[in-house]
């Protein structure tokens, strides 16, 4: 249940992220924005995991280390840029409910290269991601 509760909060403040961003970018060109959000993001969060977990840090493997930085390029500058372009463009509600199809993509992610599983309440989830991508990319001109 606290998984859960966290994930809502986690959703939230990504609702209010998107929100902020597009009121932001009314007078920043988003590769100014993705500058500013990052310097502000990597700051706060270094600061963070080491004070809370220095040794653990430290003690990762090179191979883990590899990967998060993989993980950092593509969601952090690469990914944030594309949001907060696509936000500037088509605005944060459209935007946002686009970029929350993310779900098709990990799931997919983890069942091919992963050891997950998919089960009948996540295929469900997928054809409901699937169906509101529908409604929303098929809005009238």
């Amino acid at each position: 249940m606290l998984a859960v509760g966290l994930s809502l909060i986690a959703a939230s403040g990504f609702g209010l992220t998107s929100a902020l961003t597009r009121v932001g970018l009314e007078k920043v060109h988003p590769k100014t924005g993705v500058l500013i959000s990052l310097a502000t993001s990597a700051g706060l969060t270094i600061a963070l995991a080491f004070s809370l977990h220095a040794d653990e840090i430290l003690d990762l493997k090179p191979l883990a280390f590899i990967w998060f930085i993989f993980a950092g390029i593509v969601n952090f500058p690469l990914g944030r840029l594309l949001n907060f372009v696509s936000t500037r463009i088509i605005g944060a509600a459209k935007s946002s409910s686009i970029i929350g199809a993310s779900p098709l993509v990990s799931t997919c992610l983890a069942v091919t290269i992963g050891t997950e599983s998919v089960n009948f309440p996540i295929l469900v989830g997928i054809f409901a991601v699937i169906g509101g991508l529908t409604i929303i990319l098929s809005e009238y001109q």
